[in-house]
């Protein structure tokens, strides 16, 4: 048990400076989180999956990647994350036609690869998903990352601290219990013995 409790307070300080981490690369724009609302990417992406993406170059964009991207008008709104179904010439380009994997159809509107605008799946997690739809109303993107990364510091130093203070205890207790026998066990005191010239003269007759 002693051997667990003291990798737990290296093992919370490893993840809280990974999320603290990824709290940085979200505030800087390089990483986004972005939770999957529809079950249009299912079984791939169930709904309440936590997604991070961050963004890919035109030119690296394929058939058969998942991307996510915000809809040209008139149905811009909402990021969505879909598979790349065709990339076809167009007179501005090259046109990209994406489609949900649980979709029958593919989507209505047509994508310009060469505006932009797409990022690449790089993580993903369903129970990362569901913390943050708990945490959603009162703590958003990085702040939500930098709540737990401090929190998990906190209880890494906690970890730490708790063995040092066990030891303490266990050494106090050693010597109260030490104190207590020297104060209450006491050396038998024998009768000092006689001479053997007093015990010959009181057989001797007087």
């Amino acid at each position: 048990m002693s051997a667990v409790r003291r990798l737990v307070g290296p093992l919370l300080a490893l993840l809280a400076v990974g999320l603290l981490g990824l709290a940085a690369l979200v505030a800087t724009g390089h990483l986004r989180l972005q939770p999957v609302l529809t079950g249009s990417m299912t079984p791939r992406y169930p709904v309440g999956t936590l997604v991070a993406v961050s963004p890919v170059a035109s030119s690296s964009v394929a058939v058969g990647d998942v991307v996510m991207f915000v809809p040209p008008p008139p149905y811009d709104g909402a990021p969505v994350l879909h598979r790349v179904l065709s990339l076809e010439p167009s007179p501005t380009g090259t046109a990209v036609r994406t489609q949900g994997d649980a979709n029958a159809a593919p989507d209505p509107w047509v994508l310009d690869l060469d505006s932009g605008g797409f990022s690449e799946v790089r993580a993903e997690s369903v129970l990362a998903g569901r913390a943050v739809a708990v945490a959603r109303g009162t703590l958003r993107g990085p702040g939500l990352l930098l709540w737990a990364g401090a929190l998990l510091l906190v209880l890494a130093a906690r970890a730490r601290r708790r063995p040092v203070a066990e030891a303490g205890v266990h050494r106090a207790a050693r010597t109260r219990s030490r104190a207590y026998v020297g104060a209450h066990v006491r050396t038998p005191v024998l009768p000092r013995p006689r001479a053997a010239a007093d015990d010959l003269a009181g057989t001797l007759p007087r």
